[in-house]
């Protein structure tokens, strides 16, 4: 299972002293990160993930599971990076079958299905609408690719997808029809909120006795006598610690090799970041319960258009990206590709003369592979171990991040070996991670948001949306001037979620940033004060944090 594995040095695991550790129940709360640091900084970890992505998290809810002692630490938010910037979907990945990877559908279209028993109303199933062109795909092509695409999602040999007929093209589709489609099909994938995912799986990980921690960047990685010290500054007060742990995974997407660098001078490195960006739009004539998938006139990429919180989301570009890894922005040139290509294929929405609300750009970790371009180059994860023992992930997709923890667990699991406690609760598979709010709770949410907030309370935060209502009860219902958040959502995410800055809230524990119209800016200042109330900060600091944020909004919206 390990590809590319360099020559390593294999460290004997240190026994536990006193045998496995009680696993308690913990918190993703800010109130407790101090805890969670002592923890990290104290004793001997069975595992350290460094990444606090989708990737990271989900190895954390893995190991964590299996009873192992579990530390992770994030140099900036959980989520922060590609992790919040996705298309949104969890899919088998119809490009994948245009390239013949059907193991990685295959496995992809399994994941769709459990994840959304395990995160109900977070990933849910959702119908897209796939046209076909004079010079594209022909009917025949389409029929025969979406039943191998149904068959290998698991759902028992009967098709799902079905032809679109002229009629209802006209009727229901008419904006494909001035696009010059001579048919379509309909098939299903399911939408997420990535970023919530994210932390849902954190927030798991941590129920099940992992410690978390975020805004901890790592400064140093060193091989020790059967075990490695992790050196971290923590981004609050700026002092360092050092950690312990048998083994150490890096899940840190494209800066791999950045972290691979730290411990072997002279790596070489494996990842080829390619960034994608998506845009932010008014819906149009897109009604909220159908997505597009279409072909781009220029160069026959796949492209999506899709009703996501109210707003039309399209994406997404691929291009090699040079530039910081952290906050890429998006450019000019991917925008005005994006929005031809959907102007051409769906003229009828008018998306050329729209307004671009938000924007976003991704860095995907891709592994290099020789002569390929971005188009040919493989979205399936590998396993990469240097000299020192360290073991990395590079590629991978949002939808099979369970899996990709489950492996790299169990290459954990080989190398710790006799050391391991008895495994505990190891089936992840049966894990939820997002759960739905039950009564009373149900009623309580009704009495203190209109139906439309909600919704999409239950499902953002699944059962935590009974807490928020409890708190908004209790006298903390106010919303924040100019966005579509509440008093009481703020001190849950501070509380249940490590929420830290506005750019965590707007961004990420809600997508204030992609969706509402001024991106939140009317609300940096005021949610920065109340942010500065809870943790005792200083107005300095309030300002600073304030001022980030806009920075990041006026960048982003210039920058298209």
């Amino acid at each position: 299972m390990l590809a590319n594995v360099r020559s390593a040095v294999v460290l004997t695991p240190q026994p536990r002293p006193d045998g496995p550790p009680a696993r308690r129940q913990r918190r993703l709360s800010l109130g407790e990160r101090g805890e969670a640091l002592a923890g990290l900084a104290q004793g001997l970890l069975d595992v350290l993930i460094i990444g606090g992505g989708i990737t990271g998290c989900g190895v954390a809810l893995e190991c964590a599971a299996r009873g192992l002692s579990t530390g992770l630490v994030e140099a900036r938010d959980f989520g922060g990076g590609t992790s919040s910037r996705s298309t949104k979907l969890i899919h088998g990945g119809l490009r994948y079958l245009r390239h013949f990877e059907f193991d990685l559908v295959q496995e992809a279209a399994h994941e769709r299905r459990r994840l959304g028993q395990l995160a109900p109303g977070l990933v849910s199933e959702f119908p897209f609408v796939l046209p076909f062109y004079g010079g594209s795909w022909s009917a025949a092509q389409l029929r025969v690719g979406l039943s191998t695409y149904d068959l290998m999602g698991g759902f028992g040999g009967h098709s799902r997808n079905v032809g679109v007929s002229q009629e209802r093209l006209r009727s229901r589709f008419a904006p494909l029809l001035n696009g010059g489609a001579r048919g379509a099909y309909q098939y299903f994938d399911a939408l997420t909120d990535d970023a919530r995912l994210t932390i849902q799986v954190a927030k798991t990980a941590a129920s099940l006795g992992a410690r978390l921690a975020n805004y901890l960047p790592v400064q140093a990685i060193e091989p020790a006598a059967g075990h490695y010290r992790v050196i971290v500054r923590d981004g609050l007060g700026a002092d360092e610690h050092t950690l312990r742990a048998r083994r150490v995974v890096l899940a840190a997407g494209v800066w791999l090799d950045e972290l691979m660098g730290m411990i072997e001078p002279g790596w070489e490195p494996v990842i080829a970041p390619a960034k994608g960006i998506h845009l932010f739009m008014p819906r149009g004539a897109l009604g909220p319960d159908c997505a597009f998938t279409l072909s781009a006139p220029s160069d026959g990429r796949l492209i999506f258009a899709i009703p996501w919180y109210g707003r039309l989301m399209i994406g997404t570009t691929d291009t090699p990206y040079r530039g910081p890894l952290a906050d890429p922005l998006p450019d000019p040139e991917g925008a005005a590709y994006l929005i031809e290509s959907i102007d051409a294929r769906l003229p009828g929405l008018g998306i050329g003369q729209a307004p671009i609300i938000g924007a976003q750009a991704g860095v995907r970790p891709l592994i290099r592979e020789e002569g390929a371009d971005l188009e040919d180059t493989s979205r399936r994860e590998r396993y990469l171990r240097g000299r020192s023992g360290v073991i990395a992930v590079g590629g991978g997709k949002l939808t099979t991040y369970r899996q990709i923890a489950r492996r790299l667990a169990d290459l954990v699991a080989a190398e710790l070996g006799a050391s391991l406690p008895p495994p505990v609760q190891a089936d992840t598979g049966r894990i939820p991670v997002n759960r739905r709010i039950g009564e009373p709770s149900g009623s309580a949410l009704a009495s203190v948001a209109d139906p439309g907030r909600s919704e999409v309370l239950r499902i953002a935060y699944g059962e935590g949306a009974g807490e928020i209502a409890r708190i908004a009860a209790r006298g903390h219902g106010r919303m924040i001037p100019g966005a579509d958040l509440s008093e009481a959502e703020v001190r849950y995410a501070v509380a249940h979620e490590m929420a830290q800055t506005p750019e965590d809230l707007l961004a990420r524990r809600r997508r204030t940033f992609l969706v509402e119209e001024g991106n939140g800016e009317a609300a940096a200042g005021p949610l920065a004060s109340l942010l500065a109330d809870l943790l005792g900060r200083s107005g300095d600091w309030a300002e600073e944090i304030a001022g980030s944020y806009l920075a990041t909004v006026r960048a982003h919206r210039g920058a298209v």
